[in-house]
């Protein structure tokens, strides 16, 4: 995953993600940002998750870091 900006400057990959199973009809599914988060910098997605039982999907929650540019 990485930002973009309005302008079309990507940033450099986040790190710290779980891993995506971008297999089949896997991958990421949906992000979304907080309505509030110019304060608290939370991100939302979903994803397909593979376990060893099979895949999954998946909501996790991030914050981004406040020295990284969006």
């Amino acid at each position: 995953m990485r930002i973009a900006s309005a302008t079309g400057i990507v940033g450099e990959a986040i790190t710290g993600i779980p891993e995506v199973n971008s297999g089949g009809q896997g991958g990421l599914l949906g992000l979304c940002v907080d309505p509030a988060f110019d304060q608290n910098r939370m991100v939302f997605w979903g994803f397909s998750e593979q376990l060893p039982e099979g895949n999954l999907t998946a909501v996790v929650k991030g914050r981004l870091a406040a020295d990284e540019k969006r």
